[in-house]
């Protein structure tokens, strides 16, 4: 009983040391529950856990203009964090916040657990210090955004491609 009680109180005090936002410990918690009950007993998931702050340094907050994308869910923010490209999904929530970090929570599981897959953006990790989380994705040197890459490659396969309106000889 001893032992609980001198456990309890290193926790409290490791607790108030670090100062989590009530956030952390619940989307923590959601995300871990989701993650592991998602798994099938394969727990080789890597993921990082990012702080405000370290987004706030990475998407450089001083100019909030450089958006890639909107939708109905959130936004996407471009960064660089350790030399590496980044893409930062912010959910938006309307109305009922609870529905929303939930959703965000299972987006974010969903995603780690297609992370080996190639046609799917690498996830970095996630932040959970906000109160609805945010999902931090690495930007392929060679890819970047879907979107850009079928645009070139049709803008590309058009060069030097135009159509005859001549037939070929003996078609007449």
């Amino acid at each position: 009983m001893e032992w609980v009680k001198r456990k309890t109180r290193f926790l409290k005090r490791r607790n108030e040391k670090l100062k989590l936002s009530p956030w952390y410990i619940e989307n923590g918690g959601k995300l871990l529950e989701g993650l592991i009950a998602s798994s099938n007993d394969k727990y080789n998931i890597p993921y990082r856990v990012f702080t405000v702050e370290e987004l706030n340094k990475a998407t450089n907050v001083d100019f909030p203009s450089i958006h890639y994308m909107r939708d109905l869910t959130g936004y996407y923010i471009n960064g660089i964090f350790q030399q590496r490209s980044i893409l930062v999904k912010k959910f938006q929530f309307f109305g009922n916040g609870d529905k929303w970090a939930s959703y965000a929570v299972n987006d974010i599981v969903v995603t780690v657990l297609m992370n080996h897959h190639k046609n799917v953006m690498k996830v970095l990790g996630c932040c959970l210090d906000l109160k609805v989380s945010a999902i931090i994705y690495e930007i392929g040197i060679n890819y970047g955004l879907l979107l850009d890459l079928l645009h070139r490659r049709e803008e590309r396969d058009n060069i030097g491609r135009s159509l005859s309106w001549t037939l070929p000889p003996g078609e007449s």
